[in-house]
C-alpha cells in the first residue's frame, strides 16, 4: 500500500482575513484591562450552515468547546470564549502584544483541516475548462481581483454565486480554493498575475466524500521524521474514516488530493494507489523545527474546528465598561 505525504509550510496560516479588522478604542475607567477579538464564523457547509449533519448552532458550540481546550494550553494567558450570533469572541485578561499574538496563533493554527479531491480533466460529468473560464471572467472585474489580492480566500464569494450570475456551472459540486503553489503546469488549476504576485486557485470536488481533521485518531498523532530525517508528524484516520479513505484512494487512483489548512490548499499530491488511511505531515523542503512540530501536535490533538474563522474586530475595555467603536 502507498503512503501519503502532506507538505505543509509553517508558520501556520492564521485563520483571519488580511483585511484590516475594525479597531475599538479603550475608554477610561477602573478595573483590569481586557482585550477582545471577534471572529466571524464561516461554516464549510456553505449557506445551509451544515457540518456533517450538525446545524449552525451545533457547529458554533463545538467551535467554542475546541477553542476553550486549545487556549487552555497557553500558560500565563487567561482567556474567555463566548459565542455571539455567528461570531465567536475571545477575551484576554491583562493583555500585552505577545499575549495577543500568541492567542491569534493558537486560534489560527489548523482551524480547518480538510482533504478534498481536485477536479481534473480525468473526472467525468464536470468540465474543468468551462469552470476555469467562469472564474477567470469573474476575476477580470477589478473589484473582484482586489478582493482576492487582499485575501485569496475571498474566492468564496464566487463560489456562492448562482450560475446565472456568473458563478460555477456545477453549483454545489465544486469549490475553488487558493493554492500555495504553482498550478500552471498541472492543467487543472488557474494562475493569474496580480500586484502582489501570482495567485493560484484549484477546483475542489464537493460531490465526493472529503475528510477533516476531526476524523484523525488523536492516539496516532506523533512526532516522527520525514525521508530527509527532518521533524514531521505522523497521523492516521479513525477506523471508519480509514476504510472510506482506502476505498476512495483506490477509486481515484492517479488523481490529485488537496490538503487544506484554513481554507487554502497547502499540498496537492497525486494518489498513486490505495492508501492505508495514514500518512506524514512534513514541513516541505526546509522541514519543521522541533517547536513547530510541537505546536502542530497541540493544535491537532486539541481538535480541528468545524468552521473557518476570520478576524473582523478587536479592541479593549475595562472589566465593567464596553469599548467605543472607531475607524
Amino acid at each position: 500500500m502507498g503512503f501519503l505525504q502532506v507538505a505543509v509550510i509553517l508558520p501556520l496560516l492564521l485563520a483571519f482575513s488580511s483585511q484590516k479588522a475594525v479597531i475599538r478604542k479603550e475608554k477610561e475607567g477602573r478595573g483590569a484591562r481586557v482585550a477582545w477579538l471577534d471572529y466571524r464564523v464561516r461554516l464549510p457547509g456553505g449557506k445551509k450552515g451544515r457540518v456533517k449533519g450538525k446545524g449552525t448552532a451545533g457547529a458554533l458550540l463545538e467551535t467554542e468547546k475546541i477553542l476553550r481546550k486549545r487556549l487552555g494550553c497557553l500558560k500565563g494567558v487567561e482567556t474567555k470564549v463566548l459565542v455571539m450570533g455567528r461570531r465567536v469572541r475571545i477575551e484576554v485578561k491583562d493583555p500585552s502584544p505577545p499575549k495577543i499574538s500568541l492567542v491569534k496563533q493558537f486560534v489560527g493554527g489548523l482551524s480547518l483541516l480538510e482533504f478534498r479531491w481536485v477536479l481534473d480533466a480525468k473526472m467525468e460529468g464536470l468540465d474543468p475548462a468551462k469552470e476555469k473560464a467562469r472564474l477567470k471572467k469573474w476575476l477580470k472585474d477589478p473589484r473582484n481581483l482586489a478582493l482576492v489580492e487582499d485575501d485569496p480566500r475571498a474566492v468564496a464569494i464566487f463560489n456562492d454565486l448562482p450560475p446565472e450570475e456568473g458563478g460555477p456551472i456545477a453549483t454545489g459540486k465544486i469549490r475553488w480554493a487558493p493554492f500555495k503553489g504553482k498550478v500552471s503546469a498541472s492543467g487543472f488549476g488557474l494562475m493569474i498575475p496580480s500586484k502582489r504576485g501570482p495567485l493560484a486557485f484549484v477546483p475542489l470536488r464537493m460531490d465526493v466524500r472529503g475528510f477533516t481533521g476531526k476524523e484523525l485518531d488523536p492516539g496516532e498523532l506523533k512526532q516522527t521524521q520525514d525521508r530527509y530525517g527532518l521533524p514531521a508528524v505522523s497521523f492516521a484516520f479513525k477506523k471508519e474514516a480509514a476504510r472510506t479513505f482506502m476505498h476512495l484512494t483506490e477509486k481515484y487512483k492517479n488523481h490529485p488530493l488537496a490538503i487544506l489548512i484554513n481554507g487554502a490548499v497547502r499540498s496537492c499530491p497525486v494518489v498513486q494507489g490505495k492508501l492505508p488511511g495514514r500518512g506524514i505531515i512534513t514541513g516541505g523542503a526546509k522541514g519543521f523545527s522541533e517547536n513547530e512540530v510541537r505546536d502542530l501536535l497541540k493544535a491537532l490533538k486539541s481538535g480541528c474546528l468545524p468552521s473557518g474563522l476570520i478576524l473582523v474586530e478587536q479592541g479593549e475595555y475595562r472589566d465593567q465598561e464596553k469599548g467605543k467603536k472607531t475607524g
